[in-house]
């Protein structure tokens, strides 16, 4: 925003009694918040410091790469004798930056292109005959005779099977990235949307979908991968069925319900239904309280500062794992919000299979 509109701005605010900040830094050029230099530093400290409201957007990775090139690069900001020539500098490894995360991006679209085009499957549940959906992935070329391991994505509150199949955010990237690189067939179900939080009729549809893709498919693993009320719902269904999963991978979810205070209504609505006792759901759901029943690796992600759904249980119920000496892996960015990187993301479902139980050339 220019000076004077920014002025004119926090005038009008303070008229309608909205608190607010302005600071004009003399001798500063255009948009110098992100060029390199000291000053750009101290700005940007200004501004993290101003309370913000919780919300459910995640960075973008091109802005988080221009910070940390300054921070690995200290004299493009701190060594250079003018604010034209630091900003001279700062360009130079901002395009060294740039050039390595097009690498990247280029090597993960072309394990997600290893998948083919997301195709919609619907199916009658058998708990109350209702047609249920799910999208599917096959890895190409695909070949029916050819175990392969399959992974589920659980989409997070208010969505629908099209996030993992088709969100470009990095959780739901990184999980096809992922299916491609070790060609499983990718599977998103609505595991009955948009708020299920897996409650019975979700669960039991669950159960169903992974039946019917073995019966369809020859598939050898099992793992299941969720964001948000997608990764609780993933613990809960892995703690109530573990024989059915493999492995686990959980991004900024939760893991007692008892405890939690969000999106009531729908857990109620959910947990609730059809006459049952819905504290004694939460409980049964809740995987701090059966940690025994994780037999497979899990991997967690968390952010420190998720304020949508906090991470506290799902810390504890990674100590309680690491006491038993399971195959666990807890990544926590302590300024995190509610979302997790690529990186984060990967590191996560690399430590997932790599620590699953070997292949089985005939498991159907």
């Amino acid at each position: 925003m220019l000076r004077d509109d920014s002025v004119r701005v926090a005038k009008k605010a303070v008229s309608d009694g909205i608190p607010v900040k302005l600071e004009v830094w003399p001798g500063m050029v255009h948009v110098f918040q992100i060029r390199g230099l000291s000053e750009s530093r101290d700005a940007g400290r200004l501004s993290s410091a101003l309370p913000r409201q919780p919300s459910n957007a995640f960075g973008s990775a091109v802005d988080r790469a221009i910070l940390d090139s300054c921070d690995d690069h200290p004299k493009t900001h701190r060594g250079s004798d003018t604010p034209a020539q630091r900003i001279k500098d700062f360009m130079k490894n901002r395009a060294i930056t740039m050039a390595a995360m097009i690498v990247t991006l280029v090597m993960a679209a072309a394990c997600e292109a290893q998948l083919g085009q997301p195709r919609d499957v619907s199916f009658q549940s058998t708990l109350d005959r209702t047609e249920q959906f799910y999208m599917e992935l096959l890895p190409m070329p695909f070949d029916g005779n050819k175990a392969h391991d399959l992974i589920i994505g659980l989409h997070g509150h208010g969505s629908t099977r099209k996030q993992f199949a088709l969100d470009p955010r990095s959780e739901c990237a990184s999980f096809r990235e992922f299916a491609g690189k070790y060609g499983m067939i990718a599977v998103s179900p609505d595991y009955r949307a948009p708020t299920s939080w897996m409650g019975p009729e979700a669960a039991a549809d669950m159960v169903q979908l992974i039946k019917g893709l073995k019966a369809a498919y020859k598939i050898n693993r099992v793992f299941l991968v969720g964001g948000s009320m997608g990764a609780s719902s993933a613990l809960t269904f892995a703690v109530l069925y573990p024989e059915q999963v493999d492995g686990v991978m959980a991004m900024n979810g939760l893991a007692n319900h008892v405890e939690y205070e969000n999106f009531q209504d729908a857990i109620n609505g959910s947990f609730g239904a059809n006459g049952r006792n819905v504290n004694e759901e939460k409980k049964k759901r809740s995987a701090e309280f059966h940690p025994e029943q994780l037999t497979m690796p899990v991997a967690f992600t968390v952010g420190g500062k998720d304020r949508s759904v906090p991470g506290d249980s799902v810390k504890r119920l990674y100590q309680k794992l690491k006491s038993m000496n399971r195959k666990v892996l807890m990544i926590e960015q302590p300024n995190g919000g509610h979302g997790t990187t690529r990186k984060d993301a990967m590191e996560a479902l690399e430590f997932m299979i790599a620590n699953a139980k070997p292949l089985k050339k005939n498991r159907k």
